[in-house]
C-alpha cells in the first residue's frame, strides 16, 4: 500500500518554481474560490484522556479548557514556570477525550512537557499523529465538498468546532479552521483512507474538482 509521504512525493512535478507568477495567481484563485484542497500533514496530534483532563490542561495552557463543550475548540499558547510561551496549539473538545493540534515541529517538546506535569491525575497522554493524514479544504466552494460528506452548515460552524463527517465509507473528523485567512476546513483522515480520498476528491470527472494548492501538484 502506498503510504501517505509516498503519495504526495509523487505528486510534484519536480518543477520548482517553473510557471512563477502564474502559478502564484492559480494557487490564489483556487484558495479564493475554491475548493482548494491542501496537505497539511505537517501538524501533529496529541490525545488527551482521563477524567481529569479538562481540568489538568486548563491548569497548563492559556485559555479556558475547562467550559469547552463537546464539539468546541479555541486557540492556547502553553508555557513554562517563567512564562515564556513554548507552543500554541488548537485545544478540540470531544465527549471522552481532548485533541491537541499542533505544529509537528513542537511535538516532541510538547509530549516532554505534558508527561512532566501527570503525577497522581487521571490523564493519559498518547501520540495520535501517525493515524491521521491533514487534509485541508479551502476557498468559498469548500462548502460543496463538506455537503457531500454530511455537513451542510459548514459555513455556519464556529471556528475551531469539530463535527463529524463521512465519506463513502470513511468516518471523518472534520474541523472548521480557517488557516489560511479565508473560509477552510480541516479533515483529519485515517491514514490508510487518505490517498483515495485525495484521489476521489481532484477527480477531474467531478463537477467541481478540488484543485491542489501549496506543492508542485
Amino acid at each position: 500500500m502506498t503510504t501517505w509521504q509516498e503519495f504526495i512525493d509523487s505528486q510534484s512535478d519536480g518543477g520548482g518554481e517553473q510557471g512563477g507568477g502564474e502559478q502564484i495567481a492559480a494557487g490564489y484563485r483556487a484558495l479564493r474560490d475554491g475548493p482548494a484542497i491542501v496537505d497539511r500533514s505537517y501538524r501533529a496530534l496529541l490525545e488527551i484522556t482521563g477524567a481529569d483532563r479538562a481540568e489538568w490542561l486548563h491548569n497548563l495552557t492559556t485559555n479556558q479548557v475547562k467550559t469547552l463543550g463537546r464539539g468546541e475548540g479555541n486557540y492556547a499558547f502553553t508555557p513554562n514556570l517563567q512564562g515564556r510561551i513554548l507552543f500554541d496549539m488548537n485545544v478540540l473538545a470531544f465527549a471522552e477525550s481532548i485533541w491537541l493540534d499542533l505544529d509537528r515541529r513542537f511535538l516532541s517538546l510538547a509530549r516532554k512537557h505534558f508527561d512532566k506535569y501527570v503525577i497522581t491525575e487521571d490523564v493519559t497522554v498518547t501520540d495520535r499523529t501517525a493515524e491521521f493524514v491533514r487534509i485541508g479544504l479551502v476557498g468559498a466552494e469548500a462548502v460543496t465538498i463538506a455537503e457531500e460528506l454530511g455537513v451542510p452548515q459548514a459555513k455556519a460552524l464556529a471556528w475551531l468546532s469539530c463535527v463529524d463527517a463521512t465519506w463513502k465509507d470513511v468516518s471523518l473528523t472534520l474541523m472548521r479552521h480557517d488557516f489560511c485567512g479565508l473560509f477552510g476546513l480541516e479533515l483529519f483522515v485515517p491514514q490508510d483512507d487518505a490517498v483515495r480520498l485525495w484521489e476521489g476528491l481532484v477527480d477531474s470527472s467531478r463537477s467541481l474538482p478540488a484543485i491542489p494548492v501549496g506543492g508542485n501538484y
